[in-house]
């Protein structure tokens, strides 16, 4: 999966999780984002329990890993792990709103002109 691909299903999705799940991603997501923000900081990101719990009942770590070491992978890798989960869950509820004149993944669920080839099918 590429990390466009992986965008798009967190971002149109991410609702398809359930509740203490998605809270835990956000919260997760928020802490690449701040850091990403803040110029200069060092990336020491303590685990946080309720992440690594939930992550563990999901099988995204394992009993030797860390929710330290999830983030340390990189915001791009999370993205695309969280997004392979979701797609691997709810394969069926996901559409791939492709252009059907180039193929390409559009923005969003619902777009109909194409950002890469300006194709338009309203």
């Amino acid at each position: 999966m590429d990390l466009q691909t992986a965008k798009y299903i967190i971002d149109h999705y991410l609702q398809l999780l359930p509740f203490e799940e998605k809270g835990v991603i956000q919260m997760t997501l928020a802490k690449y984002l701040r850091l990403s923000l803040e110029p200069g900081t060092a990336v020491s990101i303590e685990p946080d329990p309720i992440a690594t719990k939930y992550y563990r009942k999901n099988g995204w770590l394992s009993d030797n890993e860390d929710a330290s070491v999830m983030l340390k992978m990189g915001r791009d890798q999370f993205y695309i792990l969280v997004a392979s989960k979701i797609k691997e869950r709810y394969d069926s509820k996901i559409f791939m709103n492709n252009c059907p004149k180039c193929g390409k993944l559009c923005r969003t669920t619902m777009a109909k002109q194409c950002r890469y080839c300006r194709h338009d099918w309203h």
